[in-house]
């Protein structure tokens, strides 16, 4: 006996239906990476332009630290006035937790030599400045002026922005290469996806047309005679 009238032998055109939904199936998960990719790559590059943006501030604010201590401080020396000492305190600790934040973003490079020299300085600034607290305790203004009004303490203090802009310097470089890599990447998927999404929508037309017209063919009941 013949096989029914109206049933295809199996194959339609250069492509069986099986294979044509494969094709579909696997386009459909290929494209779904692809978008997945590109939203995970643009949230990865929106963290790393946050972190950027958060790091360029929080160095503007130690550096404004920096300098309100050692304001702090003199105006303690040339007023005798110990008030500058409670605010001197509560901006140090400000600072240790600014310090303590950037050090989150990289802390192998509080090891490096700009670190090092950067933090032996500033423990010398500190101690002039705790030592000249002392003194104004004390009343002896005149043996305080000398430690905070001198060629040696501007020289330790030269010395602790040297090393401050360096440090800093290294770590703007380590995030903006991390910036700088996850925006290429970004660009890479995105332009990835805008030359496919074409050619996955004429593939998809194709295979579902194909598919469409075997099924039709297949389930088309023959005329009764």
């Amino acid at each position: 006996m013949g096989k029914p009238a109206g049933k295809p032998a199996g194959k339609s055109g250069p492509l069986s239906p099986m294979i044509s939904i494969h094709f579909l199936g696997w386009g459909v998960i290929l494209l779904a990476v692809l978008t997945w990719n590109a939203v995970a790559g643009y949230l990865e590059f929106r963290t790393a332009r946050s972190q950027k943006t958060h790091l360029d501030v929080m160095v503007k604010q130690v550096s404004q630290l920096d300098q309100l201590l050692t304001a702090y401080a003199r105006s303690s020396v040339t007023f005798g006035d110990m008030r500058s000492e409670g605010y001197y305190l509560e901006a140090s600790l400000q600072r240790e937790r600014l310090m303590g934040q950037l050090k989150e973003f990289s802390p192998s490079l509080f090891a490096a030599p700009e670190a090092t020299a950067m933090g032996t300085a500033k423990t010398e600034i500190t101690g002039l400045e705790n030592k000249a607290f002392d003194y104004v305790r004390a009343g002896n203004l005149n043996l305080a002026d000398p430690l905070l009004f001198s060629g040696a303490y501007d020289e330790k203090d030269a010395s602790y922005k040297k090393n401050f802009d360096a440090f800093t310097a290294k770590l703007r470089n380590e995030i903006g290469s991390g910036y700088d890599q996850r925006r290429n990447k970004v660009l890479v998927l995105a332009g990835a996806g805008i030359l496919l999404i074409p050619f996955f929508a004429f593939l998809h037309s194709f295979l579902v047309g194909k598919i469409s017209r075997f099924y039709a063919e297949y389930t088309r009941v023959p005329a009764k005679t």
